[in-house]
This record gives structure tokens, sequence and C-alpha cells, in this order.
């Protein structure tokens, strides 16, 4: 998760600062220092997860901007609204979703 919101911002402006997701490759880094062993793997790794994340922003492009547009709407989703977003946006009916 943290590699895909700087992909979903490359996907949408590919013009965008690349500084922008400094943290979140920090961050990833950090975390795969504790599954790999040399910096060398670490790096292999993010590059690795780096695809992975690029690929499933792709695939599911359609619910990034289902969320983006909800986002515009209000500021702040909660995990059921963002479940319930992407639900309808894939076309699933309400009540699915609903406890």
């Amino acid at each position: 998760m943290l590699l895909a919101g700087v992909q979903a911002e490359r996907r949408f402006d590919p013009e965008a600062d690349p500084e922008g997701g400094k943290s979140d490759f920090s961050k990833a880094a950090n975390l795969a220092s504790y599954v790999t062993g040399s910096n060398e793997q670490v790096q292999a790794y993010i590059d690795f997860l780096t695809i992975c994340a690029r690929d499933a922003v792709e695939v599911r492009w359609w619910a990034v901007e289902a969320i983006a547009n909800a986002l515009l709407e209000k500021t702040t989703l909660q995990g059921q609204e963002i479940r319930d977003t992407i639900d309808a946006a894939y076309g699933l009916p309400a009540w699915r979703t609903q406890s």
C-alpha cells in the first residue's frame, strides 16, 4: 500500500514531483529490511514491490478514480465508505456491503 499512492499519482500525472513519495519509499525500504538481508536485496525487493503496485493501480484504476471522486465530495472516507464506493463503482448491489 505504501507504494500504490506514488504509482497512482504517476498514472494520473506522469510529470508529478517524485519527491512526493519519498517518505513512502523510505518506509517501504525500512519494512523491506526486516525480510531481506543486504542492501542489494532491499533494493531488489522494493523494485519488485514497485512493479506490483504499478500493476495493481493499472488493473484497478477504476477503483482509484471512484475513491478520488468520492474524496472530492467528502474529504475523509472511513473503511466501510471506501468499500461501498469501490463496490458501487464495480456495480455490486448496495445490500451486499451493509451489515
